[in-house]
């Protein structure tokens, strides 16, 4: 189905070239954007028109409703969504049957017109002329209803971005994040330092580095699994508080909690302690979502979530014997049999994998903001 659709759309636009139409122009002047059109004329009532008020604004048209001489649309830019309406006596009967034919669901639209709020009360654009501006050759996902398919969504991320405004607004709501993330560092006197992509030495514990390899010194390379050897010389150099914001690479496995490539945090303060580094830290989160959300207590998955400062801060040991009854400095022999108890699969029987394994038992009850303090050393990754 697909196919034969990109094949009429591929003859179509080849016999848009024949008729001296270039179906991807190069610049559309734009005037609007969705979001201005609506915060200029959102006030307008049901059935009022600013005849006198002349707007241009472009975007994917994401559906397309023919009623005879008449058709509205709907638009999507980067800001949201605008409803289009056309009609054959306000462009001439030419361009309403070129719209008719040769306008679909996928293609980018230039308008030009004047507000108005329709009898259903949607605001809407009256177009006085317009111009095809992309055509595409592929249909828009499930009928326009978005990408079912998550597999297919990760992959096709621009699909997704056309088919799901949410995923649109994910993408908005992160570059705001690290936006607030910058501005709340930088206040507090750190610096947004750069450390090497590529290193010789694959710093990182036990973590599976990527390979790759630089001819000019027959030397085999490595995406960095973390930035920190490198942030701790700029200490060593002098400065007192740096981060950096930026990619690091784990050949490992993949699931929703693990990408081979992430971005991360990561910083250091010198003359400070972890006391300081969770002030840091909790004052950084918590004002981050009252700034995204408007205040410190959201939704996630049915459950709020209580930002508020202080939050709190419980020691490894004393939570796990809360939960659990079994102390994780007890000696290996005890926590062995409490893991056989509990019908937990050990695949290596080291004392750092035993309490790991315990922890893992409880470490779904902690849903709220916490600190936990203390984990032993055992299990400490440096």
């Amino acid at each position: 189905m697909i196919q034969e659709i990109r094949k009429q759309r591929t003859q179509e636009i080849e016999e848009l070239r024949k008729n001296g139409i270039n179906p991807y122009p190069y610049k559309f002047e734009k005037t609007h954007t969705t979001k201005s059109i609506k915060d200029l004329y959102g006030s307008l009532n049901s059935g009022e028109m600013k005849e006198e008020d002349k707007v241009s604004t472009a975007g994917r048209v994401m559906a397309v409703r023919i009623h005879g001489k008449s058709c509205f649309f709907t638009i999507k830019d980067f800001y949201g969504r605008l409803q289009g309406y056309i009609r054959q006596n306000s462009v001439g009967e030419s361009s309403y049957t070129f719209f008719k034919q040769h306008v679909s669901a996928g293609d980018i639209l230039g308008i030009s017109g004047f507000p108005f709020r329709s009898k259903t009360g949607e605001l809407t654009i009256f177009v006085n002329s317009f111009e095809l501006l992309s055509k595409a050759k592929r249909p828009l996902p499930e009928k326009w209803h978005g990408l079912k398919d998550r597999e297919v969504a990760y992959r096709q991320r621009y699909v997704d971005m056309i088919a799901n405004d949410m995923t649109v607004e994910r993408f908005k709501m992160r570059y705001e994040a690290l936006r607030f993330i910058r501005d709340f560092l930088n206040s507090r006197g750190f610096l947004e330092v750069d450390t090497p992509i590529l290193n010789f030495i694959p710093a990182g514990g036990a973590a599976r580095p990527f390979v790759t390899r630089i001819d000019v010194y027959d030397r085999n390379m490595y995406l960095r699994i973390a930035p920190e050897l490198h942030l701790k010389r700029y200490i060593v150099g002098g400065f007192e508080k740096v981060y950096e914001i930026g990619k690091n690479f784990r050949n490992e496995g993949v699931s929703y909690k693990h990408s081979p490539e992430f971005t991360t945090l990561e910083l250091y303060q010198a003359y400070a302690d972890y006391y300081d580094m969770m002030e840091l830290t909790e004052s950084m989160i918590s004002n981050l979502v009252k700034h995204l959300f408007g205040k410190y207590v959201i939704e996630y998955q049915g459950t709020e979530i209580d930002f508020t400062p202080p939050w709190k801060r419980v020691r490894m040991r004393d939570f796990i014997k809360s939960r659990l009854g079994i102390d994780i400095l007890s000696d290996d022999e005890e926590l062995l049999d409490f893991l056989k108890k509990h019908n937990v699969e050990l695949d290596i029987p080291t004392r750092s994998r035993m309490i790991e394994k315990i922890w893992d038992l409880v470490e779904e009850d902690i849903v709220q903001p916490t600190f936990l303090l203390d984990h032993p050393v055992e299990i400490s990754p440096l």
